[in-house]
């Protein structure tokens, strides 16, 4: 260790000290016991007395600067990484020349260290945001990063330590000038937006943001002494070759990654926000502890290689469709995308059994990125952890280059909605976007936009529609602003109270979507030309005129009926019948305004209602009839499920609760109780013990009635309450199972 050397001690965290350091750092404050001789010197240098004691010392208090502040806060961020031997107090280190007369060292504001890779990190920090330049840093480190380089790797006696020299900067605009010589210096700057995103990554995955900080800086760089190979299953699935194997999790999750944008590059800017929108810390947290209690994981965890990887087989192992043999993993930063499993993954991020315990992993290699898009969404969009507003959001970056129409169709709603939030316009930041924001206080979700454009088909060919998706992007964005911007304007008192008013709420969303498109197929027929234009003066002035009655009609109720005209707006033909309501007033001033679809859609809207009641009557009267048919008076006690039973009593005394005056006729009339089930007890009913043989020559198959009922279940949710995430074909198949069963129960 001659020549170079660290001055100030390190502290590892395993050191009994360690805990007292962070406690140390993350006070914003200096508080010091002194001798009542040394409390003048003291003084003259911020501190300011707290305490005095009996044997004559004192309790100094000082705040700490900025800069202090800012230096203790990147050191506790390393350490919340994952590196583990770091500097205690300030450290300096000896970088004189060998050849020189007089001692040099250079103060290191964070020396954090984790293996063989070490960081040496300046800090520079402003009170308030503006220029500052970082010439005379970057051109210090610049002429002592070898002399740096060369003590640090003599005090461990290790030449192949690397080493990184890091700016972290707070409240500074870095000019262009800086940017360009911190990086042809090779030095990185991080600014206020990075280190966020270091912060907020470190409380959601722990130690594993080391390897993410790892994939920004090394990208492209083998990792160190990395796994060389392991035992592997190779196979094919839908043309696609995949491998199946073990490996612990400290492994996997050194290449690992979970969605974002973009790939993880150097200079590239991560995706703040895609480990928050993929990954609950409450679920992440309940995984650590079910491995701490020895549970195992049976379901493999689903990645794709973004690198090439070999497979040598073993010789007579197999045949041409499956082979054992060894897999050799791509040994980079960021190169296997999790496409399922990310919980039970990085839920062993902070759990020392990730080097022990292992995972099985099922491997795709090189799946194009329209390709394991898909497979995530098609793995992802069923599961109840994944709500709709996630994979709307999800669409928004998985389709954007795809080829498939109805792909491109969900890449672009989801690309309006994200512009309707992002622009200067009534929506700005009222639109939660799982990427963008947290839901707290936020009045519509991206779920309500998307469905709303989706379900009314408004970028179709007859409304906002180009024949460029990016066009239609753009067009569509700016008509559908134009007109809340009017109605935001129009009513301010009430659009100002978000979710707790009318207009700016999910229900007045989705309520005022489907008036714009009334107004847009209003606009064609009365100058088709408006809706072509290039800018939207004349749409404006249109649609000013048009919505005004609605408008003045709702000014004119009072709170109360404002409210109950929401409440009762909750599910989609409610919304309609709202829609339809206040359409009305606009008819009233241009009789020729939906004239068509007012009348039209009042018969559709009963047609549907009636189809199904009818229906459910009949089911219902069919499942009494031939259960008394074969157990007689004791058909309820005999053919019904105790579970079933249990939740129809539990509705009728709720029932009862509420009128009171019904308790006689609810109690002892059997047949009224099948009244308050529901098709899942229908079905329960249906197949329960030997019933089936009752019901087999109504419907013929078991499945194929599940199947149907189920079908009937979510077609009757979805016209009855307001689902933020369906599917036209799902919505035909709900029809189709309608007409199946009234066929079985012989109705027209």
């Amino acid at each position: 260790m001659s020549g170079y050397s660290l001055i100030h001690p390190l502290i590892t965290k395993d050191d009994k000290d360690f805990s007292k350091e962070i406690r140390l750092r993350k006070k914003d404050y200096i508080e010091m016991k002194f001798s009542t001789d040394e409390v003048e010197k003291y003084l003259n240098q911020g501190y300011e007395i707290k305490s005095r004691f009996k044997n004559g010392k004192s309790l100094l208090h000082k705040e700490k600067s900025i800069g202090d502040r800012f230096e203790d806060e990147i050191w506790i961020l390393f350490k919340d990484i994952g590196f583990t031997e770091l500097n205690k107090g300030k450290l300096r280190i000896d970088v004189t020349p060998h050849d020189a007369k007089r001692k040099k060292t250079k103060q290191i504001d964070v020396f954090a260290k984790s293996g063989k890779d070490v960081f040496v990190i300046e800090c520079k920090a402003k009170e308030t945001l503006g220029p500052k330049t970082l010439a005379k840093d970057i051109a210090e480190i610049k002429d002592l990063k070898n002399r740096i380089k060369k003590a640090i790797r003599e005090y461990y006696e290790q030449n192949d330590i690397r080493i990184t020299f890091l700016i972290c900067t707070t409240n500074i605009v870095v000019s262009e000038n800086d940017e360009a010589d911190a990086k042809g210096a090779d030095i990185t700057i991080w600014k206020d937006d990075d280190i966020r995103y270091f912060t907020n990554l470190s409380k959601i995955i722990g130690f594993s943001a080391k390897y993410q900080l790892f994939a920004k800086l090394y990208s492209g760089d083998e990792i160190p002494e990395f796994i060389q190979s392991v035992p592997a299953i190779k196979g094919t699935m839908g043309g696609k070759s995949y491998y199946n194997f073990m490996i612990e999790p400290e492994k996997l999750l050194k290449i690992a990654y979970v969605h974002h944008r973009s790939p993880i590059k150097k200079d590239k800017d991560m995706d703040e926000n895609a480990y928050q929108r993929m990954l609950n810390k409450g679920k992440l947290k309940q995984v650590d502890e079910f491995i701490v209690k020895d549970g195992f994981f049976a379901n493999n965890i689903i990645v794709n290689f973004t690198k090439d990887v070999e497979f040598e087989p073993i010789p007579r192992s197999g045949d041409e469709k499956m082979s054992l043999g060894y897999l050799k993993i791509p040994n980079y930063y960021a190169s296997a995308w999790i496409i399922d499993g990310q919980h039970r993954l990085y839920g062993f991020s902070n759990n020392e059994k990730r080097f022990s315990n292992t995972v099985p992993v099922l491997a795709f290699e090189r799946l194009k990125e329209g390709e394991q898009g898909r497979l995530f969404i098609e793995i992802n969009k069923n599961q109840k952890s994944v709500e709709s507003n996630l994979l709307w959001d999800l669409y928004g970056d998985i389709f954007e280059n795809s080829s498939d129409t109805k792909e491109i169709r969900l890449w672009t709603i989801s690309a309006i909605a994200k512009n309707l939030n992002h622009q200067k316009n009534a929506f700005q930041g009222k639109i939660f976007i799982p990427s963008i924001n947290e839901k707290s206080n936020i009045p519509i979700t991206m779920s309500t936009i998307c469905e709303g454009l989706k379900r009314n088909n408004i970028i179709g060919k007859d409304c906002l529609f180009m024949d460029d998706d990016s066009k239609t992007v753009n067009f569509a964005t700016k008509r559908i602003e134009t007109f809340f911007d009017i109605v935001s304007e129009s009513f301010p008192d009430d659009w100002n109270k978000g979710e707790n008013g009318f207009l700016c709420s999910n229900t007045g969303f989705f309520v005022f979507i489907l008036i714009l498109k009334e107004i847009i197929s209003y606009l064609n027929y009365k100058d088709s030309k408006i809706m072509r234009q290039k800018g939207v003066k004349n749409f404006e002035i249109g649609c000013r005129g048009l919505i005004e009655p609605v408008i003045d009609y709702l000014k004119n109720l009072d709170d109360a009926d404002r409210d109950k005209l929401r409440r009762g707006s909750t599910n989609i033909v409610q919304q309609k019948e709202t829609a339809k309501l206040l359409m009305k007033e606009i008819n009233k001033k241009y009789p020729d305004f939906a004239a068509s679809k007012l009348k039209m859609e009042e018969s559709e809207i009963e047609h549907d209602t009636n189809l199904i009641e009818e229906t459910e009557l009949a089911l219902r009267n069919l499942i009494k009839s031939k259960l008394k048919e074969r157990y007689g008076d004791g058909w309820w006690r005999q053919g019904v499920p105790g579970g079933v039973k249990d939740d129809i009593n539990k509705r009728i005394q709720e029932e009862i609760k509420t009128v009171p005056w019904r308790r006689e006729a609810l109690g002892s009339n059997m047949d009224i109780k099948l009244d308050f089930s529901d098709i899942g007890h229908l079905w329960e009913i249906i197949k329960y013990g030997k019933n089936w043989d009752a019901f087999e020559s109504t419907f013929g198959n078991k499945e194929i009635v599940k199947t149907h009922l189920d079908g009937f279940r979510k077609h009757r949710n979805a016209l009855q309450h307001f689902r933020e995430h369906t599917d036209e074909v799902i919505e035909k198949i709900g029809y189709d199972s309608v007409l199946w069963l009234r066929k079985c129960l012989m109705m027209n």
